[in-house]
């Protein structure tokens, strides 16, 4: 963590850049390294303070977030929040119907998938990069906690990946 903390002093934003491409592959999802940096760098220079993302998974597109808020907070002195929606339960998942060409794949991946794992890593990856402090996960469905929100700088929804779900 002191090593981190003495990169971000130099060049916050580069140094950001520099760490995920070496903690995203190791993360559980399906964010690119190049679409990590990419949220990391919007969240830079759209100067977002409140981020808010939605289907949080293993981390692997909030860390990047998180990263990006960080180099900003550095950079500015100004502070900021980001925070994570996932229910990370199986019945939530299954409530949701993915398009029918998906559904047979769709329950076949989720019927295997340890979620409380997928939570537990994520939360330790959060962790061990240095980011909770400015970082909160809520565990429950977007639609309950519509109210929790005053103001959102950046909205970044990566949840349920069907038309009816997004809409």
């Amino acid at each position: 963590l002191a090593r981190v903390q003495e990169m971000l002093m130099r060049d916050p934003l580069e140094n950001e850049l520099r760490l995920i491409s070496t903690i995203i592959p190791r993360l559980e999802g399906w964010c690119t390294v190049e679409k990590a940096q990419w949220l990391a760098k919007t969240v830079f220079e759209q100067q977002a303070l409140e981020i808010v993302e939605i289907g949080v998974f293993g981390a692997r597109s909030f860390i990047p977030l998180a990263m990006g808020l960080r180099a900003l907070l550095h950079a500015t002195g100004k502070r900021g929040y980001l925070t994570g929606i996932d229910p990370w339960n199986k019945a939530a998942w299954a409530d949701e119907k993915p398009e029918p060409q998906h559904e047979r794949a769709n329950k076949k991946w989720w019927d295997t998938i340890d979620l409380e794992r997928v939570y537990r890593s994520a939360i330790t990856a959060i962790s061990n990069a240095g980011l909770d402090e400015f970082c909160e996960l809520i565990r429950d469905r977007a639609a309950n906690v519509h109210g929790y929100f005053l103001d959102i700088d950046l909205l970044h929804i990566d949840g349920h990946h069907s038309e009816a779900a997004s809409c």
